[in-house]
Formats: structure tokens, sequence, C-alpha cells
């Protein structure tokens, strides 16, 4: 298990990861690490279970299992519930990550699968990162406000992750947002134990924006593969610049593109059909989103595979 990491391949979500396991053991989930065989594939799978009194056990699979072939999926789902039902299991949440429309009609066949509401974000859009100082690869208005935020003496650093950091970043993620805060926030202690947990693997990295010595914006970033997430961040209304935050994304890009890493996955928007919707939780995040990239992907979502019907209808009472 030490060496789960090693084992997947560059495009396994950072949610399939030992780190993201390790947080969950500390918030009440029991990991388990799942190899899959089907000659020639083998899926290696984190799965998070949690015993539900009197229903009996309740799986987990956060971003997966995802085969390379999507018509192998209803036989992974047979096969672990098969093995699910040796350890008391009722129902096997799943979100794999296939296109929306593609993988919600294949799914759609699937006997004792249902779709439910997602319990990660199942939409995302992806910049492709540059070591342009200029920022010319990013769209106009966040090349723009980028460009002006440092003409303004805004300055980007990383920061150590530590506890008065974290701080600073929770509290700018209470007032992102307009003011709203982030969508289904967390508490102070998940959001800290998961940051330095990934730091620890060196995953995990921490920024800021800074007018003078005020902190007016934070990111948090993730690494896997060649990609670069961003998993976290926030603001405050109470900056001069309007360009902070797109000069604290533009200047991660450019960082980790020297470092080699070609996309800059901004994880979390709006689905393309309420891009527009005011009403929609993630529209002033997915609009401020939209200014780098207009490349959104949508996934299938989440879907729950029933093994005890009687438990399941009371779960979902």
């Amino acid at each position: 298990i030490a060496q789960w990491d090693d084992l997947l391949n560059d495009n396994v979500p950072f949610t399939q990861t030992r780190e993201f396991a390790e947080v969950k053991r500390r918030f009440h989930w029991t990991p388990r690490f799942v190899i899959a065989r089907k000659p020639p594939e083998q899926i290696k799978i984190v799965i998070l279970e949690r015993k539900i009194p009197f229903l009996g056990v309740l799986w987990y699979i956060p971003c997966g299992p995802t085969p390379t072939k999507s018509a192998d999926f209803e036989g992974l789902m047979k096969a672990l519930g098969s093995y699910g039902e040796m350890h008391d299991v009722f129902l096997i949440k799943t979100e794999p990550l296939y296109i929306r429309r593609e993988g919600q009609d294949m799914l759609s066949g699937i006997s004792n699968l249902e779709a439910r509401t997602p319990v990660q974000p199942p939409n995302t859009l992806l910049v492709e990162t540059s070591t342009d100082a200029e920022f010319a690869t990013l769209g106009r208005r966040a090349r723009r406000y980028a460009r002006q935020a440092r003409a303004e003496g805004v300055i980007v650093k990383e920061a150590p992750v530590l506890d008065l950091y974290c701080e600073t970043m929770y509290n700018l993620m209470q007032t992102a947002n307009g003011g709203k805060g982030v969508p289904g926030q967390q508490s102070y202690e998940y959001y800290a134990y998961f940051w330095k947990k990934f730091h620890e693997f060196g995953t995990g990295s921490l920024f800021f924006a800074y007018e003078g010595s005020d902190v007016v914006a934070g990111a948090y970033i993730i690494k896997r593969g060649k990609t670069v997430v961003y998993k976290d961040g926030g603001s405050t209304a109470q900056r001069t610049s309007s360009g902070a935050t797109y000069y604290l994304h533009a200047e991660i890009m450019r960082r980790y593109a020297s470092e080699g890493f070609k996309i800059y996955d901004m994880w979390g928007m709006p689905p393309i059909s309420s891009i527009n919707d005011r009403t929609h939780p993630l529209f002033g995040i997915g609009q401020f989103k939209l200014a780098f990239s207009k490349d959104i992907i949508e996934h299938a979502g989440c879907y729950e595979y029933t093994l005890k019907p009687l438990a399941v209808r009371f779960w979902r009472i």
C-alpha cells in the first residue's frame, strides 16, 4: 500500500491516490485498495468504506472506476458486487470519468445501476499551461486582468503549509464567490488536514497573491501526472486590484509549465447547459474560470449500484 501511487497511471485522478485515502481515513472512512484484473488491463481502485448501522456497509469510489473500455464497466461492477457481498455491502456509489453523453448512454443500460447526485464535481475546465510571460495562451479577459494586476504591483508567492497559512486560506474561502463562500465548504479541520497530508506526500502546494503585505487571494494546487489541479481557492473583496485572482492563477500556470506540467485543471464547473444560469451555485466561480479557457469537460456523474434493494430504500429515506 505504501507504493500505491507508483502503481497509478498519470491520468488517474487525485481522489484515487493514497494521500486522498489517508485524508478520508482520518474522517470516518476506511480505505480499501483493490486491484481488479482483466488481462491485459489492471484497474486500481480506492474504495472508501463506511458502516451504516442496521443497513450494512456503504462503498464509495470517488471519480472512478473508469475501465479503458467502457463496455467493461458492467463486468467490473458485477465483480465488485460479488466481492462486496462478502463484506455486507448494500450499495456501491461510483463516479466513472466517462464523457457525459456517451457515458450516460452506456451506463443507462446496466442493471441495478442508477444515476444519483454527484459527490465530486462532475464537470471541469482545462487550461493549457505556458511559460509565456505575457500570458498569451490565456483567454482575453484573464490575460488582461493578469497583466493589469502585475502592473499594479500584485505579487504571487508559494506559502508553507502551516497552521497560520492554512487559517488564512480557509478565511479566504469563506469570503470567495462574491461573499457567498465556497459551495459545500467543509470544516477548517478537514481542509487543514487535507492540505497538510497532500503536501506531506509532495503533491500539494499553497499559493497566495499579495497587495503589499496583505493576502488578497489564495489557491491550493495538487499535482497528478502532467496535470495540475486547482483544488481550493478563495479571495477577499477587500482588495485594490481587480485582477489579483487572475494573476495568481496565471503565475501558478507559468510556474508549473516551467516544470513540465501541461494542463491546469480548474476542478468544478456548472454544466454547459447551466453556464449562464445565475441561480446555479457555481455560477460566479464558473464565470471566473471561463476567463481562462472555454474548454469545459462534462463527465457522466454519479451512479449507485444496488446490492441490497431494501437497505438502499431505507438509506435514501
